[in-house]
């Protein structure tokens, strides 16, 4: 968009027809594949980075499915000298419906809540 900021975008659409099914006798898919992630046909993922200066950047990235699975991150990324950058991220997550039945989060996600919060600090050396 400018020198400073940049956008994304993308949606993703994909059938369950072949992907619901226990073929082999071990754990179901519930619509999910190696190339399809989400849960329902569709999903999107938008994001933004906006450069403070030369050494800042922040990132916000949002997403979405069709089961109202929803996810934000958000970062800011600091170059401390040449080669080595710090970044600080939170995450949230919202885990919507699977379609496995009300109130089963505990299905796909290995918690009894629906929501969750996480962060990391990423210190990266370049050479």
């Amino acid at each position: 968009v400018t020198n400073q900021l940049s956008l994304f975008g993308l949606f993703g659409y994909g059938s369950n027809a072949s992907l619901n099914e226990d073929s082999n006798g071990a754990i179901a898919n519930h619509g999910r594949g190696s190339y399809k992630i989400w849960n329902g046909q569709w999903a999107f993922w938008a994001g933004a980075t906006y450069e403070f200066d030369e050494k800042t950047s922040f990132n916000l990235q949002v997403s979405g499915d069709q089961l109202k699975d929803a996810g934000v991150a958000a970062n800011v990324a600091y170059m401390v000298v040449p080669g080595f950058t710090v970044t600080a991220e939170v995450d949230y997550d919202h885990y919507g419906n699977s379609g496995l039945g009300p109130a089963e989060p505990t299905a796909v996600k290995g918690t009894s809540k629906p929501n969750s919060v996480g962060g990391i600090l990423r210190l990266q050396g370049s050479f």
